[in-house]
């Protein structure tokens, strides 16, 4: 857990560069802490294989000194490695990432650093994708829009790096390694790796990565590498969306990194260790294939539908062409094929039991039965549905490009609201740990019985009968739990 300052630094070190294959975009930034610890590497070519490129991301702890050791030589022995000549290249990655951290081992002036680093890798050769990791430090790639996570986090609360970690002689506490380091696997913290009657693979904590490969194809659109100070804050699905949405606005690569650091940034920092308090680190690779960036841009748009919701959502067309039916004329409370067929079926399979059946009275009791959970199944559907399908009935679907600009600011100041309401959530739920139970009971009721539900003036009447229902379900609940904790302090009293 790092120091921090009482204001960030918010200087960014950005980069770009490029070839017939891929236009590769980085940026980096200490923010609130007192040093940078992030190291990174691009190489479109690598010296000793020009038909490789080699990217990685490593994210230090307890120092720079690992972390910017690996950034300068982790790849200098794969060329080298016979494995890789033999085109094992997913068995050559595991060695050398092994061979380095037993080489910083037995350097004297390595062996008793105090640091450790993660590393994420992704080495492209012969039209694959290879990604080696260890540590919480991620790849993610999006081929259409579809998001193809490249690597795994390595926590001590994994089960199976729980079980290893413990096999090792180690314990995990307070979601630890040793109740200290919140990685299971990592270059250097050489503390834990001192057992001389284990090999290198059976230490508390180990540096041998999971590998993983894809085949690149016509579908993929770009690979985006970064530490956790950005995953903590941005999911993989999100981060896809961010870069996607500002490729649709033609935004360069280089401008798309430094949003999406400064996005994940932290207003303000509690104690040094708050969500977005973190050194960050993105690369950006995006794949040309031989096209310019222009046409990159193009290839991107073509697959995408704008629907003007609240947010100025934008995403792939396979993700809206069933859930919506795209007709300006449509009325507000229609809905989607998918969520509704199943209701016309049971809709259906009523009108059947009606014929059949020879007791009217019985057969008015099963048809109100019937009619009121398929209204149910309604309103249960559309509620659950994201929160883009709702609202995208609302609103007619022309959208004029020429209002692009404005669209994209309007869409990142939504994403800025929706980051700091995250952030004060989590500083709420910490903060309500050392209030009393009841106080919170009672701003708990407050809250609920007096703030309607943002939505409901924009919902259908199925909607909003849902919605009101909950609100009325929850209140009495919140209502109930209030009083039963009233009535147990007074008994205690």
């Amino acid at each position: 857990m790092g120091q921090a300052f009482s204001e960030p630094v918010t200087e960014k070190e950005s980069s770009t560069e490029k070839n017939d294959k891929f236009l590769v975009a980085s940026s980096s930034i200490q923010g609130w802490r007192i040093s940078m610890e992030d190291a990174h590497t691009i190489m479109l070519s690598m010296p000793d294989d020009p038909e490789a490129s080699f990217f990685a991301v490593f994210d230090g702890h307890g120092g720079s000194k690992v972390a910017s050791f690996a950034a300068e030589n982790l790849h200098r022995g794969l060329c080298s490695n016979q494995q890789y000549k033999d085109g094992k290249i997913e068995d050559a990655l595991k060695t050398i990432f092994m061979e380095f951290d037993e080489m910083m081992f037995n350097d004297e002036k390595m062996r008793d650093e105090l640091a450790g680093s993660t590393a994420v890798v992704i080495l492209i050769k012969n039209n694959q994708i290879y990604c080696a990791n260890i540590g919480d430090s991620r790849a993610v790639a999006s081929f259409m829009g579809r998001v193809d996570p490249l690597s795994i986090d390595h926590k001590p609360t994994c089960e199976n790096e729980m079980n290893r970690i413990v096999t090792a002689g180690g314990w995990v506490q307070f979601n630890r390694v040793n109740g200290n380091l919140a990685l299971s696997r990592a270059f250097g913290d050489f503390v834990f790796k001192r057992n001389d009657k284990r090999s290198a693979t059976e230490q508390i904590v180990i540096a041998y990565p999971d590998v993983q490969t894809r085949t690149i194809s016509s579908d993929l659109e770009f690979i985006v590498l970064a530490c956790d100070g950005v995953w903590d804050v941005m999911t993989n699905e999100e981060v896809v969306e961010f870069i996607r949405k500002r490729v649709y606005y033609r935004k360069e690569p280089i401008a798309i990194c430094e949003e999406l650091i400064t996005r994940c940034l932290a207003p303000d920092c509690q104690m040094g260790c708050g969500i977005g308090c973190d050194n960050m680190t993105v690369i950006l690779i995006c794949y040309l294939n031989g096209s310019t960036f222009e046409e990159f841009c193009d290839r991107i748009s073509n697959c995408y539908v704008m629907t003007p919701d609240q947010g100025h959502h934008i995403g792939p067309v396979n993700r809206f062409k069933d859930a919506y039916n795209h007709n300006s004329n449509d009325s507000p409370n229609s809905s989607s094929s998918d969520y509704m067929a199943h209701n016309d079926e049971n809709d259906d399979d009523d009108d059947d039991d009606e014929e059949d059946d020879d007791d009217d009275d019985e057969n008015d009791s099963d048809d109100s039965r019937n009619d009121k959970e398929i209204e149910k199944n309604k309103s249960n559907a559309l509620l659950n549905c994201p929160k883009i399908d709702r609202d995208y009935h609302h609103h007619s679907n022309q959208y004029d490009d020429s209002n692009g600009n404005e669209q994209l600011k309007n869409s990142e100041s939504s994403e800025r609201n929706q980051a700091k309401s995250t952030r004060m959530n989590l500083n709420l739920d910490h903060s309500r740990s050392k209030s009393s139970s009841s106080s919170s009971v009672a701003a708990l009721a407050s809250i609920s019985i007096s703030k309607p539900h943002k939505h409901t003036s924009s919902l259908s009447p199925v909607q909003s009968i849902a919605v009101q229902s909950k609100q009325s379900e929850n209140t009495s609940n919140v209502n109930e739990f209030s009083s039963n904790t009233i009535k147990s302090s007074n008994s205690a009293a």
